[in-house]
């Protein structure tokens, strides 16, 4: 199953979560937006398995948002800032600003 066919149900554990504010998820599977964006040539975006996550939250809003992603069963966890993640459903990692995870900000740490 693709990450895109189950979303309304992580769209649900968001909700349950309290995640109030505006949450906007970037295109899953355009191709071409992910090249004009600079994503990886081989991203999970690419095969419908991921999402991008931006919302109006600081560091307590981000690490109870990865927190219900993992329990939901996301595996692959971007953390660019607070508010800003990369979410998707190929395989357990995560990673920072550089995508690497010797880049995962340290406030983020304790959720992931």
């Amino acid at each position: 199953m693709k990450f895109h066919d189950d979303l309304g149900s992580y769209e649900h554990r968001l909700k349950e979560a309290n995640i109030e504010n505006s949450v906007t998820k970037l295109n899953s599977v355009d191709i071409k937006h992910n090249a004009r964006v600079g994503g990886a040539q081989n991203s999970a975006h690419t095969r419908g398995n991921a999402v991008d996550v931006t919302f109006n939250g600081g560091v307590d809003e981000t690490n109870k948002l990865i927190k219900t992603a993992s329990a939901a069963g996301i595996g692959g966890i971007g953390v660019y800032r607070p508010g800003v993640l990369h979410f998707d459903t190929e395989g357990k990692r995560a990673w920072g600003p550089n995508y690497h995870s010797d880049s995962i900000p340290n406030w983020a740490l304790p959720a992931i």
